[in-house]
């Protein structure tokens, strides 16, 4: 019984992310459950740095994308939400150790 709510819980889970994703945003690894990597946004060449974040320990995984912030894990035992726009930091959330996986955002940030 409890394996079967855990996995509709997971199916659900995955059904809301993979069916309500905006065109800019990216909320796990290769943007949705389907893990297609691509996005319907376009973009025009030349890019240019619009701003940038650093924390003490560097970073192992892609950031996830969504409603303007970006949430991405560090090594230096935090997991940071960071404005979109400007690049400033929103909060941090200090772990038990390194962040070696990327965020995946539903509702909350796991």
């Amino acid at each position: 019984m409890r394996i079967t709510g855990w996995l509709i819980g997971i199916l659900l889970g995955c059904w809301a992310v993979s069916g309500k994703v905006g065109a800019s945003e990216w909320p796990m690894f290769n943007g949705t459950v389907n893990a297609l990597g691509y996005t319907t946004t376009l973009v025009y060449p030349p890019l240019q740095l619009r701003w940038r974040f650093v924390a003490s320990g560097g970073f192992y995984f892609t950031p996830a994308v969504v409603k303007g912030r970006v949430y991405v894990g560090c090594l230096d035992y935090n997991v940071y939400a960071i404005d979109a726009e400007t690049g400033e930091p929103l909060w941090g959330y200090h772990t038990n150790g390194p962040v070696y996986s990327g965020a995946t955002v539903v509702e909350k940030v796991f």
